[in-house]
């Protein structure tokens, strides 16, 4: 048996349509089959299919329409619609319900146009479209939750149609689509993705003045009616259909989904130094930091846990320093280490004279390593709890210096 619901809602057996009675008793079947293989309760039909009228005559109207729904699916034994504990369930394969199959062959395409395999991803796609006969649950608008399923599945549907699409321009096919995208944006006037297409389409074919009065159209409309200007994207498209931009040619351009997006968020780990590139919002303090190891041959950075010491010097100043272009700038080098608590090894180490990385410290220190016995070693052990040292391995001369980082809810 299958079920349709990409359109008026039908059921076949073997390609013969089952009568399926009243609205009501459709409405009751769409409701099921929406939310198929899960329980549906008899509260939620009610409020569904008799505006939430809790008479004992409701729950007896929805099991007399039960009833009449399992003789006109030919389930007389209650093998598919199912009576549960307070609720009904449809137990259905995925395949027997087109949208199922529709939202399954749309994340095939995408996944496909994610890999750049384009002629996969179009020809999935296409598939799932041509499964559309109409309006989503046409015929049922009054029942509030089916109204939902079917924008959900309307937008499922445009932005399967607009997947396509980019299949078929990086395939070369931008002519071929222009026709379909005028309709879509009939449709949809204020998608601005649509609108982007078109340019493209248009400019590809041949026609960049007619791509550049799309864009004056969708100013207009854009501006009249929401008081908006277009969007980044939209007047970067517009520059580079002006220039003849390169990267416009079907053979140069990349697919959108084919670029691995990064979430520069990092909650509460550090930045290290490969998150250089997506490390933002301490300018100042980098630029103070770097430019104290141009003067110091020790610098301190003194702040509470959490504070963001570690990205600072791993996610910034390590990334200006410790790459082969600031060595190749004649950076000095840099060696970076926390604060040990036992006999100061971390601070002795980046101190050392030649900043060896193999280097080891060894006997006494003008700090006192051994001395350094009884209050002034406690309170300084303390200090260093929460201090990253970064040295100037070059040590040319000089008092240490000491940046503190403050809380700022600018940078969080």
């Amino acid at each position: 048996m299958q079920f349709r619901i990409l359109g008026p809602l039908t059921a076949a057996v073997d390609g013969t349509g089952l009568a399926l009675g009243g609205e009501r008793q459709r409405a009751l079947l769409a409701l099921l089959l929406v939310h198929s293989g899960e329980m549906v309760s008899t509260e939620r039909l009610i409020e569904q299919l008799f505006d939430g009228s809790r008479f004992r005559s409701s729950a007896n109207a929805v099991h007399v329409a039960v009833s009449r729904l399992r003789r006109a699916l030919g389930d007389e034994r209650a093998a598919m619609l199912l009576t549960r504990r307070g609720g009904y369930s449809l137990e259905i394969e995925a395949e027997q319900l087109d949208a199922a199959v529709f939202e399954r062959l749309v994340a095939e395409g995408r996944a496909s146009l994610a890999h750049n395999d384009l002629a996969s991803a179009s020809a999935r796609l296409g598939e799932a479209l041509a499964l559309w006969r109409g309006p989503p649950l046409a015929g049922l608008g009054g029942v509030d939750e089916l109204q939902a399923e079917a924008r959900r599945l309307e937008e499922l549907h445009l932005l399967a149609e607009m997947e396509r699409i980019d299949a078929e321009l990086a395939l070369g096919a931008a002519a071929e689509v222009v026709v379909e995208l005028e309709r879509l944006i009939a449709a949809a006037p204020l998608q601005e993705r649509l609108r982007a297409q078109l340019m493209l389409a248009l400019y590809r074919s041949g026609r960049q003045a007619e791509a550049l009065a799309a864009y004056r159209e969708a100013c207009g409309l854009l501006r009249d009616e929401l008081g908006l200007t277009p969007s980044a994207e939209l007047r970067e498209l517009e520059v580079m259909i002006l220039r003849h931009d390169a990267g416009l040619d079907p053979d140069r351009a990349e697919p959108a989904l084919d670029r691995e997006v990064m979430c520069p968020f990092k909650g509460l780990a550090a930045f290290e130094s490969s998150d250089a590139d997506f490390f933002f919002g301490r300018e100042r303090i980098v630029s103070e930091l770097v430019a104290r190891l141009a003067e110091w041959p020790l610098v301190g950075i003194l702040g509470p846990s959490g504070i963001g010491k570690s990205s600072l010097i791993e996610g910034a100043t390590w990334a200006l320093y410790g790459d082969a272009a600031g060595r190749e700038a004649g950076r000095s080098p840099v060696c970076r280490r926390r604060a040990a608590h036992r006999k100061f090894r971390g601070l002795l180490f980046v101190l050392s004279r030649e900043g060896d990385r193999d280097a080891q410290p060894r006997g006494r220190s003008s700090f006192g390593t051994e001395a350094a016995q009884g209050e002034e070693r406690q309170d300084f052990r303390a200090a260093c709890a929460s201090v990253h040292f970064t040295a100037n391995a070059a040590r040319r001369g000089g008092q240490p210096a000491t940046l503190r980082c403050q809380h700022d809810a600018r940078h969080q």
